[in-house]
């Protein structure tokens, strides 16, 4: 690592190549990165010089570059012939052979950017910002973001796939392709709950909502993918499961565990279990992603929840790609008391997070029903059991790719969840994707 003044700190088989300690430098040193062999590295500083040591060799710099932010990071290009720099609003300045695949320089971010990372191949990157939004370009996937207990102050991408968030605690957020996992951090953490079991539906149900997964496409559609969830694990080519805190929500919390599969349905339970965000058992919810994106479509998911106030269950689509929003959620409740019997869609968009919504109430949510939203250019229609029930035309329908999520969570800015049981379950019979011809 290095020092704001330039001075390089080594551990384990790490060589000190040389260092500017005591040397006269016009900006702080913000960022190492170490050639591909690890016999180099280069420091850059934030206004974007760069210094080079080893087999580190100079490809440019924005040293003498009027910069509307300073630099905050740079990346190596994975054979050592290039590197980026990003600025703190997400700006990219790439070198050598270092390509540029897209920046957050025009978008208005919540937080700075702080760091990137680039993929193995080089043909990608993410950004990172100090609340844990991670942004990506190229070939660079989303796995999953945070909002832990301190800043985010950098990203580090894994060799096998993925990237690692770390903060000023100290804590370190690993998310891997089929899940994020959180390491273990100073706090000890009480014995692992054991999972309440699910209520499972009759012997030899395969739809334990009494109503099969559609066989054919709607007119003008053609199946992306579907999941009846038979079997007891989660088909990780598909899916990914959350883990972390919600954005928004500081007192939630996804654990891996909550999201399970038994009885020919996807359950994601909220149950009192170990929050290592609080340091304290917790409601702690499960949640489940979808790794398949696409440019309109219909979307349908049967389902049920449990009653359970301050527990919320949400269908959404959230977008593949640099910035939040759009976001539409076409199924969303937030229960203040024991019954379930209300729920909105919302078309999230905008800089500042405008929202067209659309309520339904007097239906039972914790029996089962068929939930779905049609996005087609400018316009979506919500659909409850096949009949339409609210509909949006707009410009600001979203035109980006967008994957399906499911998840359940805590809401509000209190630990005042007072479901009537002691887990509460979002069950899923099954989900079908459909893209538009």
């Amino acid at each position: 690592m290095v020092t704001a003044s330039g001075d390089v700190v080594t551990s384990g088989d790490a060589t000190n190549l040389g260092s500017l300690a005591g040397a006269h430098l016009n900006r702080p040193i913000v960022g190492i990165s170490a050639s591909p062999d690890g016999h180099g590295y280069w420091l850059v500083a934030s206004d974007g010089g760069i210094f080079d040591f080893g087999d580190a060799a100079f490809y440019g710099s924005t040293g003498n570059v009027h910069l509307n932010q300073p630099i905050v990071g740079m990346a190596a290009s994975p054979d050592g012939h290039g590197y980026w720099l990003v600025a703190s609003d997400g700006g990219i300045f790439d070198f050598g052979d270092a390509s540029f695949h897209g920046s957050t320089g025009n978008v208005r971010l919540n937080q700075p950017v702080v760091g990137m990372a680039a993929t193995s191949d080089g043909q990608g990157y993410w950004l990172v910002a100090s609340d844990g939004g991670v942004f990506t370009f190229g070939d660079a996937s989303f796995y999953g973001s945070a909002v832990p207990s301190g800043q985010v102050v950098g990203v580090s991408s894994l060799r096998t796939g993925g990237y690692v968030l770390g903060t000023r605690s100290a804590t370190v957020l690993a998310f891997r392709p089929g899940g994020e996992s959180v390491p273990p951090t100073t706090t000890t953490a009480p014995p692992a709950t054991t999972p309440p079991a699910p209520a499972q539906p009759s012997a030899g149900s395969s739809d334990p909502s009494g109503v099969a997964m559609p066989t054919t496409a709607p007119d003008g559609f053609h199946l992306l993918y579907d999941d009846n969830f038979d079997g007891s694990s989660i088909n990780s080519s598909l899916w990914y499961r959350y883990s972390g805190q919600p954005g928004g929500d500081p007192l939630a919390w996804w654990s891996r565990s909550h999201t399970t599969v038994s009885g020919g349905a996807l359950h994601l339970s909220t149950y009192q279990d170990w929050n290592p965000q609080l340091g304290q058992n917790s409601w702690v919810s499960g949640g489940l992603g979808s790794h398949q994106t696409n440019l309109y479509g219909q979307y349908l998911v049967r389902m049920r929840t449990d009653s359970g106030a301050g527990i919320s269950a949400i269908a959404l689509l959230w977008p593949d790609g640099s910035s939040w929003p759009p976001e539409i959620d076409f199924y969303e409740d937030s229960p203040t008391s024991n019954a379930r019997d209300g729920m909105a869609a919302t078309l999230h968009y905008g800089a500042d997070n405008s929202q067209i919504q659309r309520s339904l109430s007097g239906i039972d949510f914790t029996q089962w029903h068929t939930f779905g939203v049609t996005w087609t250019p400018g316009h979506l229609v919500y659909t409850v059991d096949g009949q339409v029930w609210g509909s949006v035309t707009s410009s600001e329908v979203p035109t980006v790719p967008m994957a399906l999520d499911l998840q359940t969570q805590l809401i509000g800015t209190d630990n005042n969840a007072t479901p009537a049981q002691p887990v509460v379950n979002m069950d899923v019979d099954w989900v079908a994707a459909y893209g538009m011809n």
